[in-house]
């Protein structure tokens, strides 16, 4: 996984935006799939 540190930790903290707004589906997936 080629991913730099800075867009692993915006991705980490919009995880954990996402977790305490306690929304199950969200858009992520779609934008880290080209990723890997």
């Amino acid at each position: 996984m080629a991913v730099p540190l800075r867009q692993s930790l915006r991705v980490a903290s919009y995880l954990a935006r996402q977790r305490l707004a306690r929304r199950e589906k969200f858009p992520l997936l779609v934008e880290l799939e080209p990723l890997y």
